[in-house]
């Protein structure tokens, strides 16, 4: 409804880390006023971490871009973000009643780290 909301970056430092990255990615995404849910509709989450599912995922897959380029220009690595984003969709699974997707994302981090 265009109605702007603010996300909470308790965990932020004055250096940013991969967490804030990930941090704001997801709390975006899982956010109970966003309208990011929509974009993943009818995507496989097994292409979480492929440019061309971002591109699918419409303005989810933009704004997760911007928020992965920042952590790439940090000098994060892949792995750094997955094992952030595998702790975030863990931690968020207290906090959303969307524990589908919250471990659906983990599942697809796990995959990211053991390969």
């Amino acid at each position: 409804d265009s109605s702007p909301f603010l996300i909470d970056f308790a965990y932020t430092d004055e250096i940013p880390g991969p967490v804030d990255p990930v941090s704001l990615e997801l709390s975006f995404l899982f956010h109970e006023s966003s309208p990011l849910l929509k974009s993943l509709e009818g995507l496989r989450l097994d292409d979480w971490w492929d440019g061309d599912f971002l591109t699918r995922a419409g303005h989810f897959g933009q704004f997760a871009g911007a928020c992965r380029d920042w952590s790439q220009s940090l000098g994060h690595d892949e792995r750094s973000y997955a094992l952030v984003t595998l702790l975030y969709s863990l931690w968020i699974l207290e906090h959303t009643p969307n524990s589908g997707l919250a471990l659906g994302i983990a599942a697809v981090a796990v995959n990211k780290l053991v390969r």
